[in-house]
C-alpha cells in the first residue's frame, strides 16, 4: 500500500525487489474503466506528480456514506442481539413507542427490515459491487 493524500494505492507486487521495474496491469471485464483510472493515478504518483482524486465510481457520495454507516450500525446492533424495534430506533432516534399491533404495520418496521436486509447482503458479498465502482 502506498499512502496518498487523496486515496491509498493498493498494489500486488510479484517481485519483492524494490529496484525491479513495475508494470501496471489492468484486467478486463466489469469495472475496467475504474481500474484503468486507478492505474493512471498510480502512474502519476510514480512519476512524482500529484495522483489526483480517486475515480468517481470508487468514491461514495455523502448520501451513500451515511447509508453505509447506518448499515454498519444495524449490523453492530444485530451482533449485540438487538430487537428490530431497537434497530429501528437507530434509524429513527425520535421514534415514538408503538403497541405490538401498531408496530406490526409500521412503516419504520418495514424500512428497518429492508435496511437490515441490504446490510446483510453487503456482508454476504454485495460489497464487491462497491469495490467495482457500482
Amino acid at each position: 500500500m502506498i499512502a496518498d493524500q487523496r486515496g491509498v494505492h493498493r498494489l500486488w507486487l510479484t517481485d519483492p525487489d524494490p529496484t525491479c521495474p513495475v508494470a501496471i496491469v489492468t484486467a478486463t471485464g466489469a469495472g475496467l474503466l475504474s481500474r484503468a483510472e486507478a492505474g493512471l493515478r498510480l502512474a502519476r504518483r510514480i512519476a512524482g506528480r500529484a495522483a489526483g482524486p480517486l475515480p468517481s465510481g470508487l468514491m461514495p457520495t455523502a448520501l451513500q456514506r451515511r447509508r453505509y454507516a447506518r448499515y454498519l450500525r444495524l449490523l453492530d446492533a444485530n451482533a449485540d442481539a438487538a430487537t428490530r424495534r431497537e434497530m429501528a430506533r437507530i434509524l429513527y432516534p425520535h421514534m415514538r413507542s408503538f403497541t405490538a399491533r401498531q408496530w406490526s404495520g409500521a412503516t419504520e418496521r418495514r424500512t428497518t427490515q429492508r435496511a437490515f436486509d441490504k446490510a446483510r447482503a453487503l456482508v454476504a458479498g454485495g460489497y464487491r459491487a462497491l469495490l467495482g465502482g457500482a
